[in-house]
């Protein structure tokens, strides 16, 4: 081998020490410095609602606050999705059946918070009840008779007779004037359209 052949070697030799020399101690450190700053330190969070037993159809608030998190998922409704909100955070839920919910947050490096979960029970509504009165039972043709209702667990109810036919308020009375002797009808109903029954009453006019 001649000697510019051994020159172009011994330079090449020394050009790789000083690349392993300079890069071994500016990379290595950084990527030690890199390991020895990640946060493996867990989030917090607070996973609460307003309470854990409902009717259905009723609402339910659920709450959360979290720390040092940089992100969230909350799974409700068979739905799952990234909250943007971090520190503070609510939402209404209207469960029809007993539903449990989930929610966990992560920090930057996905250190998470783990697992929280509250279950909200779910209760049916119950059967409604409903008692009608008149201020008098017989009457004279044209005198003046008012009927007035009162329930329980109703959100709708419902008149039938001639002078009415339709929807009436939950806190209800009329006045009627009956000519002849009449049968006036109501019904009502709970949110999920269980009904009390036909309940009448008979309005005799001499």
């Amino acid at each position: 081998m001649n000697n510019s052949k051994k020159n172009m070697y011994k330079t090449i030799a020394i050009v790789n020490l000083l690349i392993f020399f300079i890069f071994g101690n500016i990379i290595s450190p950084a990527f030690a410095d890199f390991w020895t700053n990640s946060d493996t330190t867990a989030p917090t969070l607070k996973f609460t609602s307003s309470t854990d037993k409902i009717v259905k159809w009723e609402s339910v608030k659920l709450s959360r606050n979290a720390k040092d998190a940089t992100s969230c998922n909350w799974i409700g409704w068979e739905i799952q999705w990234k909250i943007s909100d971090i520190s503070m955070w609510k939402v209404y839920a209207y469960p029809t059946s007993t539903t449990t919910y989930y929610m966990e947050c992560f920090n930057d490096n996905w250190v998470s918070s783990g697992q929280k979960s509250i279950t909200i029970t779910v209760i049916n509504n119950p059967k409604p009840t409903l008692w009608i009165k008149v201020t008098r039972k017989i009457i004279k043709s044209w005198k003046a008779v008012t009927i007035s209702r009162k329930s329980t667990n109703a959100t709708t109810c419902r008149a039938t007779w001639w002078e009415m036919e339709g929807q009436i308020s939950i806190i209800w009375s009329q006045t009627v004037y009956p000519t002849s002797t009449t049968i006036y009808s109501l019904q009502c109903y709970n949110a999920d359209w269980i009904w009390t029954g036909q309940k009448n009453i008979k309005i005799i006019v001499k």
